[in-house]
């Protein structure tokens, strides 16, 4: 079989993280990512925190398992789990630096694979991505820019404590119920046998946000973004177009408008289309409630991806598929 080679650029994407020139994006590994509107919107707001953590989880069987256990067909492969981290902090009132580490697991049934007392053998694609970003907001303009770097690594040879082994463990915990064992699938997972690879990722984008209502604490926005992406893979170049609404609701005080909204709804759609060896065209649409107790947010979102250009990458993504993703917010 042939190997999996490492990307030869990454000392490259590494020197220019650590000079903090390049940026993360909400949009970079964009399975888990919240919306930019979310996060710039709450930035033109008075107090603003001075930055957040944030914690999501991505399933596509629904409630992690849940749906599948009430009736519903889940099948646990393609786009099947995933966890992201962000953390970021205010640099001054119009720039946000961002550190973001997500963990995506893809799988696949082999062909002709049978049950064996190891559960059912299937394929996987693991991808972790680790990134540092900047995005500006310009001053009295509704526009802003971004920039990201990082560095994606995928895995197709061994558990580990990313989605792999999390989807595993999870797995396992619920299979001790006698009631789930049978409900709940096991899975061998097999190694490819080879290489884990490396590559550098760099994406700039540009952006267009504008608040179009605001009254008695409720609030409607917009915004637009164009990004382009390329890798140290030579045919992976990527442009993506993206635009979204944004509704909030905001508690009045006696003493004012409290500086955060108490619950938002965003609806996204972008359009993603590689330009490399080959022209592909994807699309990803979300539907995200977030709803704000104090300084801690509860997020619930359905995500609907159709033919992304991934598939080159992963081989293991369905045409079409649906996930659903919950996560927390924590402001200081």
């Amino acid at each position: 079989m042939t190997k999996r080679r490492t990307a030869p650029h990454i000392s490259i994407a590494l020197i220019s993280l650590a000079l903090g020139t390049l940026g993360i994006s909400n949009t970079l590994s964009s399975s888990h990512a919240a919306s930019p509107m979310i996060e710039i919107f709450k930035r033109d707001l008075p107090h603003q925190p001075t930055g957040s953590v944030l914690l999501i989880f991505e399933n596509d069987n629904k409630f992690f398992g849940l749906w599948n256990v009430l009736g519903g067909d889940e099948d646990d492969l393609g786009r099947t789990h995933g966890t992201l981290i962000s953390i970021t902090r205010n640099w001054d009132p119009h720039n946000i630096l961002t550190f973001q580490v997500q963990t995506d697991l893809f799988t696949r049934r082999l062909p002709q694979g049978q049950r064996g007392p190891e559960g059912t053998p299937i394929h996987f694609n693991e991808f972790n991505s680790f990134s540092i970003g900047i995005q500006h907001h310009n001053k009295g303009t509704p526009t802003y820019y971004r920039f990201v770097g990082g560095v994606w690594i995928v895995n197709q040879e061994r558990i580990t404590p990313g989605a792999s082994g999390q989807q595993k463990i999870w797995h396992d915990i619920l299979r001790i119920s006698p009631t789930l064992r049978t409900k709940v699938p096991k899975y061998d997972y097999q190694s490819r046998e080879e290489e884990i690879g490396a590559e550098a990722v760099v994406e700039a984008t540009f952006g267009l946000q504008k608040e179009f209502f605001r009254s008695k604490g409720i609030g409607i926005s917009a915004f637009s973004e164009v990004s382009h992406q390329s890798s140290s893979l030579t045919d992976w170049i990527v442009q993506k177009f993206t635009t979204g609404v944004n509704f909030s609701l905001t508690r009045e005080t006696p003493s004012g408008v409290e500086p955060l909204p108490f619950f938002l709804l965003s609806l996204l759609q972008e359009m993603t289309v590689s330009t490399g060896q080959n022209f592909e065209l994807g699309f990803r649409s979300f539907l995200e409630a977030i709803y704000r107790i104090g300084r801690t947010e509860i997020i619930m979102r359905l995500t609907h991806y159709d033919g992304t250009p991934a598939q080159r990458v992963y081989r293991f993504q369905p045409d079409s598929e649906t996930t659903m993703s919950t996560g927390i917010r924590v402001y200081f």
